[in-house]
């Protein structure tokens, strides 16, 4: 990457950084009417439901899918395939070291109360 891509895929971060902070400040804001409409009973629904959704809208809005698609695009126009190959599995692991202790701890709890039950 020359100086100028640079710059300009640091701006883009900023712009994206900054985006998401006022997201962040309009969902608090949201929040206050929200619990006057649908009363303890609907927010304990939405408690259990919004933490999930939270993660998987940040995964997907969040650039780095776009920024990983674009490093292993620019490295495959030049041909350099092994390069783009190291990236894309460089993404895979990062992702699997934060999803597999979560299935782990899940599975863990799982049969915990299940022997509960069984007990």
């Amino acid at each position: 990457m020359n100086k100028n891509n640079k710059e300009t895929f640091l701006q883009g971060a900023a712009i994206l950084g900054v985006a998401g902070v006022f997201v962040k400040i309009l969902g608090a804001l949201f929040r206050v009417p929200l619990v006057w409409i649908i009363t303890s009973v609907g927010l304990g629904y939405y408690q259990t439901a919004y933490p999930i959704y939270v993660v998987l809208v940040g995964i997907a809005t969040s650039g780095f899918p776009v920024a990983i698609s674009k490093m292993v695009s620019e490295r495959r126009v030049v041909g350099n395939y092994k390069g783009a190959d190291k990236v894309f599995l460089a993404r895979v692991q990062n992702i699997n070291r934060i999803r597999t202790p979560r299935i782990g701890g899940n599975l863990f709890w799982r049969r915990v109360y299940r022997l509960r039950e069984i007990a």
